[in-house]
């Protein structure tokens, strides 16, 4: 985290710390109901995914989570 602070990682790099992030907040099943509410939705509507999460976690950056 201190590289992405001090912007010190390259594109490859921001995408492997977001998919690593992904694989923590959102396990296997936690993925597939996630996939499944997106491909409910029409092309113009969005989803919105809401962390409520322990204080402790507050400070990592989850807007850098990734899923392909």
């Amino acid at each position: 985290m201190r590289r992405l602070e001090g912007r010190e990682l390259k594109s490859e790099e921001i995408i492997t710390f977001g998919a690593a992030l992904a694989d923590l907040l959102l396990p296997e099943e936690a993925r597939q109901l996630f996939g499944r509410s997106l491909d409910r939705l029409k092309p113009d509507q969005g989803l919105r995914l809401r962390l409520h999460l322990d204080p402790r976690l507050g400070e990592i950056p989850w807007e850098y989570l990734y899923i392909p």
